[in-house]
């Protein structure tokens, strides 16, 4: 399970599934606003991070899981 934190989310919701990340050895992972589309999102309880394309990011989250 890749947890992904999207527009509309809060605080608990973002611990909640930063918690399923740990729970399932995953990746906790958020859309930003760089792309201008969609509502406002949260900003992440992070440092610094790196913005990839989402459908780049999920397809190496996959297979890195599956190695």
């Amino acid at each position: 399970m890749i947890p992904v934190g999207a527009s509309g989310i809060d605080k608990s919701t973002e611990f909640l599934m930063r918690n399923i990340d740990i729970a399932t050895g995953s990746t906790y992972t958020f859309l930003t606003s760089h792309s201008g589309i969609g509502g406002p999102h949260l900003e992440p309880s992070i440092g610094e991070y790196d913005v990839e394309l989402f459908n780049d990011l999920m397809v190496r989250l996959i297979v890195e899981a599956m190695e």
